[in-house]
């Protein structure tokens, strides 16, 4: 688990990134997942984006940056 500060459309943000996992005996999962939040003034608001992915057995980096682009286009109107 990592706690990152980062930027989203000239916001603040803490970006977190790591491994979650489930903890059923009969059939674990897990993968890597990216998590943001940040906080808008104007609006008094808090945004939290968070995404995982499930691909066992496979490469997951395709869809990390895949899901990165569809975040980055997240706009509070």
């Amino acid at each position: 688990f990592e706690l990152k500060k980062s930027e989203h459309n000239k916001f603040i943000a803490w970006r977190a990134t790591g491994i979650w996992e489930t903890l059923d005996i009969k059939e674990s999962k897990g993968g890597p997942f990216r998590s943001y939040v940040f906080y808008d003034k104007k609006k008094d608001l808090t945004y939290h984006i968070n995404y995982l992915i499930f691909y066992p057995g496979n490469s997951k980096s395709i869809f990390l940056r895949q899901a990165d682009m569809i975040m980055k286009t997240f706009k509070n109107y």
